[in-house]
């Protein structure tokens, strides 16, 4: 697939955190495919490896809550700037130093014919991609100047903002569901909070106070084969619609100011 659109080629790439997720049918079996594909991923640029696990509260009515336990194994770079992660029904890419989605998605795609390859996961149950910009304002440009002023709530000329202000759009598109996120100033951590705990490192803001996030999660639920080459696809499908909605968010400002060579 080509892209709809020219490539923006920002010098100073906002964005601190993309994932690529595939879901897949369950593998219940997936531990005993981990030594192989470790030796697999160790010589093909990820020498590090480690082993969560991960709980969560099971709710259901007139019964109590039940604890469930499931592990994630995890390769990552040397630089600790990219991983993939794999569980029982799970696959996921995470990229802290993005430069372009060329390069994200041909490393999300290698890493799904080397897991297709050993485990030959059987369906694909849902696809998504997903990006956190972080926002950092300066003397000469606040950071809600980086940012449009429909997809910052209430008019602050109106309403002073106090805490952490938090705007959310929820759509459609052709290929999936969309949604925007921006939250003024960026929380600690910068990321969204389902996001935090991760092994990928995420460079934070010189100051909170001048800071914002933009998150936009491009998804889509659908059952099909697990083919890397059809995924590329449909993952290029979900860029597009997720390029177009960063455009559209955030301000000419801004782009010109992320276009400018900070060395």
């Amino acid at each position: 697939m080509t892209r709809s659109r020219q490539s923006l080629n920002l010098a100073r790439n906002p964005i601190v955190l993309a994932l690529g997720q595939v879901v897949t049918s369950p593998i219940l079996d997936i531990e005993r495919y981990i030594p192989k594909l470790q030796e697999e991923f160790r010589h093909a640029g990820y020498p590090l490896f480690e082993r969560i696990d991960l709980q969560s509260i099971q709710l259901g009515p007139n019964q109590s809550p039940t604890i469930q336990s499931e592990s994630k194994w995890v390769f990552l770079n040397r630089e600790r700037s990219q991983s993939i992660s794999i569980g029982q029904s799970f696959i996921v890419l995470e990229q802290n130093s993005y430069s372009s989605f060329d390069s994200f998605v041909d490393a999300l795609v290698a890493a799904l014919r080397v897991i297709g390859g050993r485990v030959k996961p059987a369906l694909v149950q849902r696809i998504g991609f997903r990006r956190v910009s972080l926002v950092e304002g300066s003397e000469m440009l606040a950071a809600e100047r980086f940012i449009q002023p429909s997809m910052q709530g209430v008019d602050n000329q109106e309403f002073t903002m106090s805490g952490q202000h938090q705007y959310e759009f929820r759509g459609e598109t052709n290929d999936g569901n969309l949604m925007i996120r921006v939250i003024r100033p960026a929380p600690a951590g910068v990321l969204p909070p389902e996001l935090l705990g991760g092994v990928v490192s995420v460079r934070e803001p010189v100051t909170l106070d001048n800071s914002a996030t933009i998150d936009i999660d491009h998804f889509a639920a659908r059952t099909e084969d697990f083919e890397p080459a059809e995924l590329l696809n449909s993952f290029w499908r979900l860029h597009d619609a997720s390029d177009l909605a960063f455009r559209q968010t955030v301000t000419e400002a801004a782009l010109a100011h992320w276009s400018q060579d900070g060395g």
